[in-house]
């Protein structure tokens, strides 16, 4: 009987210190799920894509930003939670700013992803696409084709972050790079005064 109640107190300990692991670890699991969530789906849209060749390359560096505001994390910033690091730009703006495509391209995605709220992926051929996530409305559909500059949506707060902003990302075969390689200095570099 001994060995039973030794046991118990046993089992009653690790409970308790797992459900402390576990309220700390659950924040982190779930960012972890919120990237893989997007990478199988990005795996996924990169196996449907068309061949056909772009011109993203062509415009390295000559981006604009999807949206007027300031960058508040850069790629590969490591993330207040865990040692998770940034994918892409989360930019804050204001409610109801318009978000803009970067380049010319088809809308291969356009709906809610947990973690990424309202998402919208812009592919531009040669296997390259943008992200555009947290928005409150998007003004686009799957398959819709979309011109550089263009309103895709508004600014939200669906993403989960703590102010309104854009999470942006660029991926080439599925992989994100690091944005700044890719927007004009002048539109990335953006006063953080108020």
């Amino acid at each position: 009987d001994s060995y039973r109640s030794e046991s118990d107190e046993q089992t009653r300990v690790i409970g308790e210190v797992e459900s402390q692991i576990t309220s700390k670890t659950r924040t982190v699991a779930q960012l972890k799920k919120d990237q893989a969530r997007l990478q199988t789906l990005m795996d996924e849209l990169r196996a449907a894509q068309v061949a056909r060749s772009g011109y993203f390359l062509s415009g390295q560096g000559n981006y604009p930003l999807p949206v007027a505001g300031v960058i508040k994390a850069r790629f590969g910033e490591v993330k207040s939670v865990g040692k998770l690091r940034w994918n892409g730009y989360f930019i804050e703006a204001a409610e109801n700013t318009p978000v803009r495509s970067v380049a010319d391209g088809a809308v291969v995605y356009s709906d809610w992803l947990q973690g990424f709220g309202m998402l919208v992926i812009v592919d531009h051929g040669d296997n390259y696409m943008t992200l555009y996530g947290g928005n409150r409305e998007v003004s686009v559909k799957k398959e819709d084709w979309v011109e550089s500059g263009a309103t895709i949506a508004t600014v939200g707060d669906s993403g989960g972050q703590k102010t309104s902003g854009v999470y942006f990302e660029i991926r080439h075969n599925a992989k994100p790079v690091d944005p700044k390689e890719w927007v004009s200095a002048k539109n990335s570099v953006k006063s953080a005064k108020k």
